[in-house]
């Protein structure tokens, strides 16, 4: 669960479901291509490829980002 910071808890998945889900967002892409040149992507491929630091760093940066729960969920 995670929160929207409006006091409400929404499921959004697993952190592979969630990455799926940025992944299908042209705009939450385009955030991971322009803040990591798409290294990350293109060196490692899917979600399990990319090493843990690199997961933990552009999660924590998009969940940072205003709006980011309601595009995940496409509202």
């Amino acid at each position: 669960m995670a929160n929207n910071g409006k006091g409400k808890s929404i499921y959004i998945g697993t952190e592979e479901e969630e990455w799926d889900k940025v992944l299908s967002n042209s705009y939450l892409l385009g955030l991971v291509l322009e803040g990591y040149s798409g290294e990350p992507i293109e060196e490692h491929g899917s979600y399990k490829q990319i090493p843990p630091k690199f997961r933990k760093q552009i999660l924590t940066c998009l969940r940072k980002q205003n709006g980011y729960y309601e595009m995940l969920l496409g509202r």
